[in-house]
């Protein structure tokens, strides 16, 4: 199966870079994040991967995947103004490589 075009993969992988250094941080002893939040975090972006690199005929199907799974993220669980919001992170980033295509 083929990769998600461009502009997918460049929105699903702009959330992964973001995912990963929240994690890194939010990890730190000092930071006041709890392991379950670290959890929860990478929990959303798990899948992201797989859905990225076996993209079908169905990308409106495969982009309702991508979609749900960053909403399972529940970023009022992060203490206020530490959280992300995976789908405006994934949603802003589709709409600038869309845009510059």
């Amino acid at each position: 199966m083929p990769l998600a075009p461009k502009p997918v993969l460049e929105a699903g992988l702009e959330v992964l870079y973001r995912v990963i250094l929240a994690a890194r941080l939010a990890s730190y002893p000092k930071s006041g994040n709890s392991m379950k939040q670290i959890e929860e975090l990478l929990d959303a972006v798990h899948n992201l991967p797989g859905i990225l690199r076996m993209w079908d005929d169905n990308e409106q199907g495969n982009l309702a995947l991508i979609r749900k799974e960053l909403g399972f993220f529940k970023e009022n669980s992060w203490p206020e103004g530490t959280a992300l919001d995976l789908s405006k992170i994934f949603e802003e980033k589709l709409q600038e490589e869309t845009e510059n295509k």
